[in-house]
């Protein structure tokens, strides 16, 4: 089932980017062109970094050595996780 929804997920996006294909063909601003491709451009790198985000996560997390990972060494007392994600997310950002 969950599957499914995930699929269906796919399916609205591809909706949506045929809607926003339509309407940048009746719009003739080259300004709002220009804006439009660094607004597109900020969230492919923001969606990056959050799938980088979480491999560093998730790869600092399931490590089984007897070495600390970073999240050890950051978080001694566990932590809260949306501040380990902004972590992980503020490393992508600067690598």
């Amino acid at each position: 089932a969950v599957r499914v929804v995930r699929s269906l997920r796919l399916l609205r996006l591809l909706k949506l980017q045929k809607l926003i294909e339509t309407i940048m063909d009746h719009i003739e601003s080259e300004y709002f062109h220009v804006v439009l491709g660094m607004v597109r451009g900020t969230f492919f790198l923001l969606g990056m970094n959050h799938i980088i985000a979480c491999a560093w996560f998730g790869v600092s997390n399931s490590t089984t050595i007897d070495v600390d990972s970073w999240i050890e060494r950051a978080f001694p007392t566990g932590g809260d996780f949306s501040y380990m994600y902004l972590t992980s997310l503020h490393w992508s950002l600067t690598q």
